[in-house]
């Protein structure tokens, strides 16, 4: 059985220097792509938040834009009016 000893410890002498070599190559990897992926969140992140802020100044815009075409318009005069002489018209016939 020397001989399967002798064996082993030739194949894990000559072996386990490369495991160990391509072990810590591939930590250094994951280290990398961890980073980049971390990099790459943070700017989605950013745009994610600014689009955000985007939206929600394109909602203002619109809602104020929206309530000066109301005042502009007057609609809820123009509509008293039209209700209150529709009641007057309709008092008259009666």
């Amino acid at each position: 059985m020397g001989s399967v000893e002798d064996v082993r410890k030739v194949i894990q002498d000559l072996v386990a220097p490369d495991l160990k070599s391509l072990n810590v190559r591939l930590d250094s990897l994951e280290k990398e792509i961890g980073l980049k992926f971390d990099a790459v969140d943070s700017r989605f992140k950013a745009a994610e938040t600014l689009a955000a802020l985007r939206h929600e100044t394109v909602l203002n815009t619109i809602a104020a834009s929206n309530s000066q075409i109301l005042n502009a318009l007057a609609l809820d005069k123009r509509m008293s009016n039209l209700e209150s002489k529709q009641l007057a018209g309709s008092e008259q016939h009666a």
